[in-house]
């Protein structure tokens, strides 16, 4: 922590107009940060008691479209697969399909000990533990709830010669499409509209430091992809 302190005050942080935090910030890191008397714009969900602006595009409404999209395609039993602790994002993440998992009235959905939650830090045992999960036959369709997912979710299929969406239907969480997997369905993430009212934001700030604060989620549509398969319910 003094370390930090050490670095802002030799690299002249106290000058600047404004500061912008994105989501990868470490958070012991970003509550010191939102301690500096400045115009600052959280690129992120804001903790629970902080006055700051922020703007963040909404994975918790895109969990939610997937979870609806799935559903009303007669899937049940669907797996969920990204870290759930870690990062701010990701517990929302995680607590957004167990809320839309009960709404829909798929409870049992709701237990992270039946999903594949852990830190993909040892790739070979998180894939070991993703492909008994995908060839256990209890899963008719995937939610890769963290970017850069969805690609492992194709690599073990493949070793799997599980199909997509044949045997399992997918949801991909990109912040963008995939070069090589255009045709994954996903919610669309706003990034770079959030990065652009981030901007409007400081300036808002920066012109009227007493203005309220604010706290903006952009919420994009389902690109239905090819990579869900109807099935009977």
């Amino acid at each position: 922590m003094d370390e930090l302190r050490h670095w802002l005050d030799n690299n002249g942080l106290s000058f600047a107009d404004g500061l912008f935090l994105t989501a990868v910030v470490p958070e012991w890191m970003e509550a010191v940060l939102l301690e500096l008397p400045m115009p600052k714009v959280l690129i992120n969900y804001p903790p629970d008691v902080t006055a700051v602006d922020s703007v963040i595009w909404d994975v918790e409404f895109a969990i939610h479209l997937s979870m609806e999209e799935l559903y009303r395609a007669g899937h049940r039993d669907i797996l969920y697969i990204g870290e759930i602790s870690r990062l701010r994002g990701f517990r929302l993440r995680w607590s957004a399909f167990a809320a839309a998992a009960d709404r829909l009235g798929l409870p049992n959905l709701a237990n992270p000990d039946e999903h594949v939650t852990g830190s993909a830090s040892d790739r070979s045992a998180w894939m070991e533990q993703l492909g008994s999960k995908l060839s256990s036959g209890r899963y008719t369709a995937v939610i890769a709830a963290i970017p850069g997912v969805a690609e492992w979710v194709y690599v073990a299929s493949g070793f799997l010669k599980l199909s997509i969406p044949k045997d399992i239907s997918l949801v991909g969480m990109e912040n963008e499409a995939h070069p090589r997997y255009e045709g994954t369905s996903r919610p669309l993430l706003l990034v770079r509209e959030a990065g652009e009212r981030a901007a409007e934001l400081m300036l808002r700030r920066i012109t009227n430091p007493l203005l309220p604060y604010e706290q903006v989620r952009l919420r994009g549509a389902f690109h239905p992809g090819e990579t869900i398969l109807a099935r009977k319910p």
